[in-house]
């Protein structure tokens, strides 16, 4: 994967738009590529209430030497959640597919599933396996990320909870020392 990536950014009273500029080329062992626009982001309480990220706008991909191109529009329909999605794909120029769906949860290609997050995760939250050697401060030997991993949900709350009440003592510790 190789291209440039640029953006401007917009700030708002309390958000923050990225408009992405550039574009990104994945090459695959058959010489054939996908050149690939991004879409725009759009993070809501940057400043203050509860974080949020959107992506919205067009996403263009392209693959020359199979004639294949797709245009997906996140966002754009205001009855729906701002994760779903909808694009067509074209085969030298002729409707080939649609696909649609959430970049949160699911893909369906001309109505068929074909992707789902419960699929993918099997119900248990996937981390990648700690290294030959992972440090002791590795985020995965979190004891809520472990107890999330094991599905104790309440459990995994209660021990973020205790992890977030040490940092904000450590801190407070750190500037009235200041």
């Amino acid at each position: 994967m190789h291209g440039d990536l640029c953006f401007s950014a917009k700030f708002g009273v309390n958000e923050l738009r990225l408009i992405n500029k550039g574009l990104r080329t994945v090459e695959f062992d058959d010489g054939s590529s996908i050149t690939v626009l991004m879409p725009r982001d759009l993070f809501n309480c940057v400043m203050m209430g509860v974080y949020r990220h959107d992506i919205y706008g067009a996403m263009k991909l392209e693959d020359v030497k199979n004639g294949l191109s797709c245009e997906i529009i996140f966002g754009k329909n205001r009855n729906l959640p701002s994760d779903y999605f909808r694009g067509q794909i074209l085969k030298n120029g002729v409707e080939a597919g649609i696909i649609e769906g959430s970049w949160l949860s699911c893909l369906d290609y001309n109505g068929r599933r074909v992707w789902s997050i419960e699929d993918s995760l099997t119900g248990k939250l996937a981390l990648s396996k700690p290294g030959h050697d992972p440090l002791p401060t590795d985020s995965r030997h979190r004891a809520d990320v472990i107890a999330m991993t094991k599905g104790d949900m309440m459990g995994a709350e209660d021990k973020k909870k205790i992890i977030e009440e040490s940092q904000r003592r450590d801190r407070k510790l750190r500037t009235s020392k200041a």
